[in-house]
This record gives structure tokens, sequence and C-alpha cells, in this order.
């Protein structure tokens, strides 16, 4: 039951850091080519994403874990990818870490719900951010 809380948890926070706060965290992403390679038109578009969102999720879940973050229980891997790309892009965009921080609360309390008081919610946040630079920003 409580992987059922993860998720909306989880998808609070993406909205937020996908979304930021002001316009220069709206930074458009580079445009895509026209003519895809033969090999990207075999693949359906679900496991595409599927297989590029499995390396920066590995990398941040083993990163939280490494830190005594419990990323494994905290959603699946696609969830866990969007949520450092997330913070990758507030970080990409000079969004101070208190104010990133701020938009982990949901996640950051939902990690703790797990863990107990075996870390601070400071703490938390700054291995998720931390953990989410190490994965790739």
């Amino acid at each position: 039951m409580a992987a059922a809380v993860a998720v909306p948890s989880a998808m609070m926070i993406l909205a937020a850091c996908a979304t930021g706060g002001g316009a220069e965290s709206a930074a458009a992403p580079p445009p895509v080519a026209t003519a895809p390679p033969a090999a990207a038109t075999q693949q359906p578009p679900a496991q595409e994403a599927d297989r590029t969102m499995a390396a920066p999720a590995a990398d941040f879940t083993r990163a939280l874990a490494d830190r005594g973050v419990p990323a494994a229980q905290m959603g699946d891997a696609a969830t866990l990818a969007q949520l450092a790309r997330g913070i990758c892009a507030q970080v990409a965009a000079g969004t101070p870490d208190a104010e990133i921080r701020e938009r982990l609360v949901p996640v950051l309390r939902y990690a703790q719900s797990l863990m107990g008081d075996a870390m601070d919610e400071d703490t938390l946040a700054a291995s998720f951010i931390d953990s989410a630079r190490q994965a790739g920003c």
C-alpha cells in the first residue's frame, strides 16, 4: 500500500521540478533531428523511453542507496529517472539548493516515512540533490 503513496508524491515533485518557479527554468529542449536513424524507428516509443531512463535511474538509485536512502522502495525506475532529471533541470537553471529542497518536500517526507529517524530532512534533501548531480547533472 505504501508504494501507491510514492507515485503520487513523486509525481507532485516531478511537476514542481519540471515547472520551476520562473521563466529561467522554462528553457526549451534542443531541436530534435528530423530524420531518426533506422535503428530508432524500429523501437516502439515506450521501449525506447524505458531504455533511456534505465541508466539514470540506476545511477540515481545507487547514489541514493550509497547515502543510506532506500530509493528502491520509493518508486519504479521511470519515476526515479524523472525525479533525477527534474532536480538536474533545476540545478542547470541555477536554482539554489534551498529552493530545490522546498520542491522536494513531498518526496523527502515519504523517504523519511520509510527510514524513521535515520536521517533528518535537510540531510535527505542534500542526499537527493547530490545523488542527482552524481547520476548525471
